[in-house]
């Protein structure tokens, strides 16, 4: 007569290989968190590069009408350009990281402008979000941006 028996077998992980997991979890989490801050700091500056874009329009079609460019102080973009103080009559209420109080546009003798966004003087619902962020573009729509090290070369 012949025993058949059959051994009961417990499936489960050992130690090691769950181990193994969460080192592979760790280091896709190391690579992978730097990227996405990097991106979405990217995407709050792309309003306020919208709204630059935005002011260099603007100053284009002022100055077809006036041969002169206009300087705005922050907080005066959505001033009618006839009015004191001037401004170009763009309005950024409806932003959610840069507001009228984070442009201004200063002169400048090579490229006719340089239009700033700054997200520390902005009153925009979510500007904190954004309070060490700025960005500059000049007449030529070159961009440069500063994260807190300075601006960086033109775009």
């Amino acid at each position: 007569m012949r025993l058949l028996y059959s051994r009961s077998r417990v499936a489960g992980v050992t130690l090691i290989e769950l181990m193994v997991v969460v080192i592979i979890v760790a280091i896709l989490a190391a690579v992978a968190v730097p990227i996405y801050l990097a991106q979405t700091r990217r995407a709050k500056m792309s309003e306020g590069i919208t709204g630059l874009g935005s002011i260099r329009t603007a100053e284009q079609i002022y100055y077809s009408e006036r041969n002169v460019y206009l300087a705005v102080a922050a907080g005066n973009i959505g001033n009618d350009p006839s009015a004191t103080p001037p401004g170009l009559g763009l309005d950024f209420t409806k932003n959610t990281y840069f507001d009228e109080d984070a442009f201004a546009v200063v002169l400048d003798a090579p490229t006719g402008f340089i239009s700033t966004a700054t997200g520390s003087a902005s009153g925009a619902p979510r500007a904190a979000d954004v309070a060490s962020y700025k960005a500059q573009m000049n007449g030529k729509g070159q961009v440069r941006y500063d994260w807190g090290s300075g601006y960086t070369n033109w775009e």
